[in-house]
């Protein structure tokens, strides 16, 4: 049996941005009224995560309690300071963007370590499931979507391709009628227009608000089928919200409103 392994200087760097992760998390944030800061022992945990990243030390406090804003008519982005809460999920933030890179990176590795030849092998995809809770937020509509792509994908290389296939080769087989969810990605993905460029417009104001942010879904897309007012939901608890406190996305597999 063939041994798969990751040799020793790589491993090491696993266990050291593993370790920078943790000390990113140890980054104690202040807030004196005035402004946002970070405490003298956020300070050494902030110097241990930078000395292994290989990064300056106020470069990185100051990723963490400023953000760029684009003001109109400058081409350039302004830094403008966080407060302790903003600070606090970019702190966060940043140890799980770390995390997620890492995973990738052993996952691609394990990938090209293993050589399937001509063997047979079984490929196993574990993700969440469609989510759909009392409180629907951001977590919830990232998981969402992954769902929507797997079942874009599924319908593209089950269905769309076979039949396709069984079409040039001439063979009669039946229609298989499946609800194609392309425009519930566009209504994502689309550029300008989609959600997740319109949440990346209202983070580069100087005051971006979520109330702003879903008044400018609902301008966008009051006649998109995908896209619903929460007040027109068939759910009493939905239809006493206001547009600028949340809006539904009718996925394929059921209708969830997100605040």
């Amino acid at each position: 049996m063939k041994k798969i392994g990751m040799a020793k200087d790589k491993r090491m760097d696993v266990f050291a941005v593993v370790a920078a992760v943790l000390h990113i998390g140890n980054i104690e944030l202040t807030d004196d009224g005035s402004s946002t800061g970070v405490s003298d022992a956020g300070k050494v945990a902030a110097g241990k995560a930078a000395n292994i990243l290989g990064l300056d030390t106020g470069a990185l406090i100051e990723a963490i309690t400023t953000r760029q804003i684009k003001i109109p008519g400058q081409a350039a982005l302004v830094k403008k300071a966080l407060t302790k809460i903003q600070a606090v999920h970019a702190r966060d933030a940043l140890g799980k963007a770390l995390y997620s890179r890492l995973f990738d990176f052993i996952c691609l590795t394990i990938n090209k370590s293993i050589d399937a030849g001509g063997e047979n092998y079984i490929g196993i995809l574990d993700i969440a499931g469609f989510e759909y809770f009392e409180e629907n937020s951001f977590e919830q509509f990232c998981i969402n979507y992954c769902n929507e792509k797997l079942q874009q994908f599924f319908n593209a290389r089950t269905l769309k391709d076979e039949m396709e296939l069984y079409r040039r080769e001439g063979l009669s087989v039946k229609t298989v009628d499946y609800v194609d969810n392309q425009d519930m990605i566009e209504l994502i993905e689309s550029p300008k227009t989609g959600i997740l460029d319109v949440l990346d417009e209202e983070m580069k104001l100087p005051k971006p608000l979520d109330s702003h942010f879903a008044e400018s879904l609902h301008q966008n897309h009051s006649k998109n089928f995908r896209f619903q007012a929460p007040r027109t939901s068939k759910i009493q608890k939905y239809r006493g919200m206001r547009n600028e406190e949340a809006f539904i996305l009718r996925h394929f597999a059921g209708a969830v409103c997100y605040r």
